[in-house]
Order: C-alpha cells, then structure tokens, then sequence
C-alpha cells in the first residue's frame, strides 16, 4: 500500500476501536458493535465510510463510541442540532 495512502475509515472500525481501547474481550466486540449499530440505526452503514456519513448519522456514531466506552456520564451539547426530525425523534426514544 502506498505510504501516502489515505485509510479509509469504516462506521464498524470506529465503533471497534472504542470497544478495544476499554479492553473489551475479543469474543464479546462483534456482538457489542451489533447492538451499538442497531440501537443507533446504523447497521446498514457498517461498511460505509465515516466520511460519507450525513451531519445527522456522524453524531449518533460519535455516541454510539461514547457509550462503547462505558462512561458514567455523558453530557451533550446541541446533541440534536444535525438531525432532521425522523432521527430526533429515534435518538430521543434512546
């Protein structure tokens, strides 16, 4: 590969990076990104480049890896600002 290359980042390589750095087991990470992409509506952009992500998707991502790593608290500023009303309403329900 290239040394210049730039690395494409993934939706599911973001989540597992969070998972791995709270030294999850390995066993339990693919089923952990599984829920974390479901519970946040992002399964079917597993594959998908972070880059490609709409404003909207790229903040329930950035919670999703919040939450991987198992804080006790998590605050939130203008968490709602990029979202249409549909992923409001999603993101509230969580």
């Amino acid at each position: 590969m290239n040394e210049n290359a730039k690395k494409i980042l993934i939706v599911e390589d973001e989540v597992r990076s969070c998972l791995i750095s709270e030294h999850q087991e390995n066993e339990l990470i693919d089923e952990e990104i599984n829920q974390l992409l479901q519970q946040f509506n992002l399964e079917d952009r597993r594959f998908q480049s972070i880059d490609s992500l709409s404003g909207g998707q790229k903040q329930r991502l950035l919670i999703a890896c919040l939450l991987a790593r198992k804080a006790p608290y998590l605050l939130l500023d203008e968490a709602l600002a990029q979202m249409d009303p549909k992923a409001i309403k999603e993101f509230v329900s969580l």
